[in-house]
């Protein structure tokens, strides 16, 4: 278990490998399908996520709430925060939380409460690429 200052070096690992001209590419894995989005083309820092079709992405699965939280490109990078009571998010460790910053190759799934069960979740990949080699 990571202790406050672990976590706190963490996070200034974290801010000092973020840069503002990065891209942010977001990898959705769930049911039968894989999607990338590159977050940072839309030309804004927030996006809502969920099964209802007002979020920003959509995701049509029964195995998410309608809305499910957001990721917010902030100059650290990127933030998930989860805002349902119904879904949970867990991270690379196994455990639930409700904001967590995205690092290079991070991934969170979203579960129900049971989280035993993995079957039936969804899961988000984090990919950081420097402009300059968008295309190459």
């Amino acid at each position: 278990m990571k202790n406050k200052s672990d976590e706190y070096s963490d996070f200034e690992r974290f801010k000092r490998n973020a840069k503002a001209e990065d891209n942010y590419f977001l990898t959705m894995i769930y049911e039968d399908n894989i999607a990338t989005i590159n977050l940072s083309e839309y030309r804004k820092n927030f996006f809502t996520f969920g099964r209802d079709e007002d979020n920003d992405i959509v995701i049509n699965s029964e195995n998410i709430d309608y809305e499910q939280g957001y990721f917010e490109l902030t100059e650290y990078g990127v933030l998930a925060v989860n805002t349902s009571k119904e879904y949970a998010m867990i991270s690379n460790n196994n455990k639930p939380f409700d904001d967590i910053y995205l690092s290079e190759g991070g991934f969170i799934r979203i579960v129900g409460q049971d989280l035993s069960d993995m079957s039936h979740s969804i899961l988000f990949i984090l990919f950081r690429r420097a402009n300059k080699w968008i295309g190459s």
